[in-house]
């Protein structure tokens, strides 16, 4: 199947971008890896594709003392490759190891990612886990949304038409922080279908803080708040991995009623025990 026809158009600035944008049926382009099979199988189905990457202030990784800040069109190999998002937020690049094949990772982008919204993909329980921000403007103003509130449901996000991402917000973990990511999928390379992201700071033997979401269970990723607070509470010497098992019920209670429950309640206390446990190895 072909795409349906649409007008296309490349600006040089995010000002003429925005201004193209705020034309009914306009759709944004970034890495493309996820809009351009859906043109081609039309189920999307745009009038004018505007195109970002001509515009230079959108790329770049940028550093202030409490966070970092990803432009939208930064790929996902280029913040695998990042040095500060390897030493403040480690648990980004864990998870882009498990994001598709060299291909997807070298032109997708992790904002186009975002906004995408799948619920088998890795990158949107990692923005929920570590309190994500993102920034949308519009031609007529800016808003930050937080990661836990943008995930609407399957493919849905709080983005209004017209607005785009221009940057994702993530706080800086403390120096020393360790990640782990878990998933379990039908082949390399396949959709998760389920999958937990951790984050862990630790001092003295204790769990200072812990971040801690799971994915592909239901629509929007859950923050395992539960199993954060019994981490950051547990006596040096616990068996840390074995509080997986607090996940479980916390996460088939929202999931009550759908196909998934069952499976859910099997997998998911396997997947946070491996990923705290890979977690606290690497500290």
């Amino acid at each position: 199947m072909k795409p349906a026809p649409f007008d296309y158009e490349s600006p040089a600035t995010l000002d003429e971008a925005l201004a193209l944008l705020d034309r009914p049926g306009a759709c944004p382009l970034a890495g493309g890896q996820s809009l351009i099979p859906s043109l081609s199988t039309r189920r999307m189905r745009p009038d004018l594709l505007v195109d970002l990457r001509r515009i230079p202030n959108l790329r770049g990784i940028d550093a202030d003392a409490h966070s970092l800040r990803i432009g939208p069109l930064v790929t996902f190999a280029e913040a695998a490759a990042s040095s500060e998002l390897r030493s403040a937020c480690p648990l980004v690049v864990e998870a882009i190891r498990h994001v598709g094949s060299p291909a997807i990772r070298n032109r997708g982008t992790l904002a186009g990612n975002l906004v995408w919204a799948d619920p088998a993909s890795e990158l949107p329980l990692v923005a929920v886990a570590l309190r994500a921000v993102l920034t949308l403007r519009h031609r007529d103003g800016v808003r930050e949304v937080e990661a836990a509130d943008f995930f609407l449901g399957a493919f849905e996000t709080a983005i209004r038409p017209g607005e785009i991402v221009i940057s994702i917000r993530i706080p800086k973990g403390a120096t020393g922080a360790r990640a782990g990511f878990a998933e379990v999928s039908l082949r390399r390379n396949a959709p998760a279908l389920a999958a937990v992201a951790v984050q862990i700071e630790a001092a003295d033997g204790r769990v200072r803080a812990a971040r801690i979401a799971a994915g592909s269970l239901q629509p929007t990723p859950m923050r395992l708040a539960s199993v954060e607070a019994a981490l950051e509470a547990a006596e040096p010497g616990t068996d840390l991995p074995a509080l997986g098992a607090l996940a479980a019920g916390q996460t088939i209670a929202g999931l009550a009623g759908q196909s998934t429950a069952g499976y859910a309640g099997t997998v998911l206390p396997a997947l946070v025990g491996r990923a705290i446990a890979s977690t606290l190895a690497a500290l």
